[in-house]
């Protein structure tokens, strides 16, 4: 047996290359777009039923398949989720920022390797949450001229002509866009580009550099459902035709980062792979990239990660040690392959409850016992850890339990 799992160890290259993720390069994958509204965290506006009727119809003319949520319903937004869509619709609808560091780097990991992003926000009022991450992209949400801005003179709405943007694709065969009296205003830096203005105040901007596409719109009205509000929805005006062309043009390109992906085996003793086994893989900054778990001939895959250095960590089994359980690695275009051979340190033997009890009441009494009170406090610390103290997300939450 031993040496069966040298030779797979071995072979790990070979297996590593016949796996369907290959580096520099995005698989093929459909059309799939989720629609995520930050609202509905407390009942208010703003909530996944105000996109799922027209926006999904308009985008599956084109060949979108599109999942319509919203805080309610996933209050977490995770890199495992999104790794299920091509593109994500991000709309921003609270005044707070509601967004976890992990959610804020799972949607900049979607972007940077090659996945679309399309950020909505209803004026600046409600922009808080796009502003957690878009800055970082080149697109500020900013009240810098306006806040509520008046595109429509005091009227509700009204039909703004594209003839005076800046050409480009997303404007093909759309002749006007409806536009709200209190739309929110962009402020772009040089990876960006602005190609919507009106009186003085930019409503639409784009990236197309390293990573994915991006769009960015100052108002969520012209994505909404007809019947939302009377007067604005994304049936007015040529919103329609817009939002299939925003669509279409993130599908169409970007420009992924060169990435690869990092590999490996957790056994026991070079003899045996363990099934269930949890790593993390952290940036060089020292933020949680994505987690693996070993299945039952103990590997494990870490796709998409971009060049960089990075380092995994093994969250140890109760029961086994090992050396080393971080471990730096580089991807530079070819997969990285870590390795993690644990050794029991357990006794063959399994002890009753009367035997425990007895150690106790012996150390209690400070009578001759086969352990010392520092052996028991150590593997009752050791329990806590593991179960209690990790900090992978697979933490068991128990009220009121403590180690003191």
């Amino acid at each position: 047996m031993r040496k069966l799992v040298i030779l797979i160890l071995a072979l790990l290259p070979v297996i590593a290359m016949g796996q369907s993720q290959t580096c520099g390069q995005l698989p093929e994958e459909d059309k799939r777009v989720l629609v995520y509204s930050t609202r509905n965290m407390y009942g208010n506006a703003i909530l996944a039923s105000d996109f799922d009727t027209d926006l999904p119809v308009i985008l599956a003319e084109d060949g979108f398949t599109v999942t319509v949520t919203d805080r309610g319903a996933m209050p977490t937004l995770t890199a495992a989720t999104l790794s299920e869509y091509d593109q994500l619709w991000f709309i921003s609808g609270l005044n707070a920022a509601i967004l976890s560091p992990s959610e804020v780097q799972a949607i900049l990991d979607f972007q940077a390797v090659g996945k679309a992003l399309m950020v909505i926000s209803d004026g600046c009022w409600y922009s808080a949450p796009a502003n957690q991450f878009s800055p970082t992209l080149g697109v500020t949400y900013s009240s810098a001229r306006c806040c509520d801005c008046d595109h429509c003179g005091g009227a509700v709405g009204c039909e703004i002509p594209t003839s005076g943007f800046p050409s480009h694709d997303i404007w093909d065969g759309v002749m006007s866009i409806q536009a709200n009296l209190n739309e929110g205003d962009l402020a772009a830096s040089a990876s960006a580009e602005i190609i919507a203005t009106h009186n003085g105040t930019n409503m639409v901007a784009v990236r197309d550099g390293s990573g994915g596409r991006v769009v960015w719109d100052a108002t969520i009205y012209r994505f909404q459902d007809v019947g939302v509000h009377p007067n604005l929805s994304i049936r007015q005006a040529g919103n329609a035709q817009y939002v299939k062309n925003v669509a279409n043009w993130l599908g169409g390109g970007g420009q992924p980062e060169s990435f690869c992906f990092c590999f490996g085996f957790v056994t026991a003793n070079l003899t045996q792979g363990l099934l269930g086994v949890h790593l993390s893989v952290f940036d060089s900054d020292g933020n949680l990239w994505k987690t693996a778990v070993t299945d039952d001939t103990g590997y494990y895959h870490v796709d998409s990660i971009p060049n960089g250095d990075y380092t995994i960590t093994i969250n140890t089994p109760m029961g086994y040690v090992t050396e080393n359980e971080t471990v730096a690695f580089t991807i530079n275009h070819v997969p990285a392959t870590v390795n993690f051979d644990l050794v029991r340190n357990v006794l063959d033997k399994i002890r009753n409850i009367w035997w425990w009890k007895s150690q106790l009441i012996a150390l209690r009494d400070g009578k001759p016992a086969v352990f010392t009170i520092n052996d028991v406090n150590a593997f009752c610390e050791g329990i806590y850890d593991h179960f209690y103290m990790r900090g992978d997300g697979y933490a068991i939450q128990i009220e009121n339990v403590t180690f003191a």
